[in-house]
């Protein structure tokens, strides 16, 4: 059995110091690697949204550049 924590905010939504101290003290306690975790799981959940049906395979953007310094 998985046992899972639930944390509740109960904020107006006019009050964003609130909810943005409810946010960075969540995170706050959360271990980075599990935020990678949460991040990846975000992202593929995003690909799956746009109807894509290969989000496990899913890769980093990659760009090449080159840069050529002036003469003189």
């Amino acid at each position: 059995m998985i046992m899972r924590k639930i944390i509740e905010n109960k904020a107006n939504r006019k009050d964003k110091n609130q909810i943005s101290d409810f946010n960075k003290s969540f995170w706050d306690n959360i271990a980075p690697e599990k935020k990678m975790i949460i991040a990846w799981d975000m992202v593929k959940e995003a690909i799956l949204f746009k109807g894509e049906n290969n989000a496990g395979e899913s890769r980093l953007q990659r760009s090449i550049q080159n840069i050529k310094r002036r003469k003189g």
